[in-house]
């Protein structure tokens, strides 16, 4: 343990939602490939991360919010984006 206080986000469930598809009748997305997937899962990612808590992530050091995906923990700087003490 590093002793590190971060904030996590885990992306689990993607491009689909029961509840909106019972309120709204939005059909849930089908992504035509894994590849498609994956890539929409990694800019939704990365999205989170600079979006922050109210379009202010940019403004945390790199690794203080950071995104879960597929058991890997991203942070701005998994996608070249320098935070505000990298």
């Amino acid at each position: 343990m590093s002793g590190e206080t971060y904030f996590l986000v885990e992306l689990t469930a993607f491009g689909v939602s029961a509840a909106v598809e019972l309120r709204t009748k939005v059909k849930s997305y089908r992504f035509g490939s894994d590849e498609e997937l994956a890539t929409a899962r990694r800019l939704a990612a990365e999205a989170l991360l600079v979006y922050g808590s109210n379009y202010n992530g940019l403004t945390y050091p790199d690794g203080e919010n950071r995104v879960e995906l597929n058991g890997v923990e991203l942070r701005l700087s998994d996608f070249g984006i320098e935070g505000a003490c990298a």
